[in-house]
């Protein structure tokens, strides 16, 4: 019997933290294949969907993941790991658990630059006790995970001293994923999910999805994409390091550059939101075609960066009435 369970994580870790943690920044896709040990009929095939925020204070950060029924997980990162105890959760009417090699019994995934792996041993029971009633089984699971959708760009000082601040003093607090402070005093996030394929049916709703968050009540929003990240000046002292760059028509920093493409405009809601209480960029808020193949297309293999340029009060801030959000980078598959 083998199991699959596919877990999506939001995270949010600074490349700058003192225990130099590799940037995990974007979303992750989490692949568990469990091997079970001691096979009988009664174990089940399963396959569970759930997603992880991770939110980032100095070294370590704290980790939530939801599962269909809403039951909340935490774990942190300790250096170049991260550690996710997974206490029993409802499956079909019998019980799991994963216990890894932490010092809690956590599961640990050590990272390695863009990717992300470990083990932990696994126990489903049909009925209590647990281990102990008849039809009880058990195995190995492999994590693995690869880094879906990269965020770059961000507005609060850049990965380096200089590379890039926000152009006036609005830089967000260390650490922030998202674009340099608006005028309602948070940071723009563009937020990436569905899928990148850029030969899905016309109609699917599960496409690539963008939402927003942290804008200005309901300020228009419009995406961008573009095949690059600012700067690309081989003279800026910042080159390479995808951190942006001012630009004198905005509050924000400009991300996405060369062969630019508009991709549609959205107001936000009155929390600063896209995608929640109204249509999303792509997914259900259409267009029909989803974001890959409308216009001229996207295909396999390419990388696009999306940013968001968002209308802001000209009177507050840079007073330059337009403000940015951070850049997510997409590799579109078949």
């Amino acid at each position: 019997m083998k199991k699959l369970l596919v877990v999506s994580l939001l995270a949010l870790c600074s490349s700058t933290a003192e225990a130099q943690v590799p940037s995990i920044d974007g979303v992750w896709q989490v692949t568990v294949q469990d091997t079970a040990t001691n096979n009988n009929l009664l174990c089940p095939l399963e396959t569970n969907v759930l997603s992880v925020s991770i939110s980032v204070t100095g070294s370590a950060a704290t980790l939530t993941l939801l599962d269909g029924s809403g039951a909340v997980l935490s774990g942190t990162v300790v250096g170049s790991q991260l550690l996710i105890p997974v206490p029993p959760l409802p499956e079909d009417g019998g019980f799991t658990s994963n216990t890894g090699t932490g010092p809690m019994g956590e599961v640990v995934l050590t990272i390695t630059g863009t990717t992300m792996a470990g083990t932990s041993t696994w126990m489903w029971c049909s009925g209590a006790p647990c281990p102990g009633a008849i039809g009880d089984c058990g195995g190995t699971s492999i994590w693995t995970a690869a880094l879906q959708f990269a965020e770059l760009c961000n507005g609060d000082g850049g990965v380096s001293p200089g590379c890039t601040d926000c152009p006036c003093t609005n830089n967000a607090p260390t650490g922030t994923v998202g674009g340099c402070l608006n005028s309602a005093g948070t940071s723009a996030r563009l937020l990436a999910s569905g899928d990148p394929s850029a030969s899905l049916t016309a109609g699917i709703t599960t496409d690539l999805r963008f939402g927003l968050e942290g804008a200005p009540p309901n300020a228009f929003c419009i995406l961008n994409s573009g095949s690059a990240v600012a700067p690309q000046g081989l003279a800026n002292p910042c080159f390479g390091l995808n951190s942006g760059a001012q630009a004198l028509a905005f509050d924000g920093l400009r991300c996405a550059v060369q062969g630019t493409r508009r991709h549609g405009g959205r107001s936000a809601d009155g929390l600063g939101r896209v995608g929640v209480t109204n249509n999303p960029w792509g997914g259900e808020g259409g267009p029909p075609v989803g974001i890959a193949q409308a216009g001229a297309g996207f295909v396999a293999g390419q990388t696009r960066y999306f940013q968001v340029i968002n209308r802001d009060d000209a009177l507050l801030s840079c007073m330059r009435g337009l403000n940015t959000s951070q850049a997510v980078r997409v590799i579109f598959t078949l």
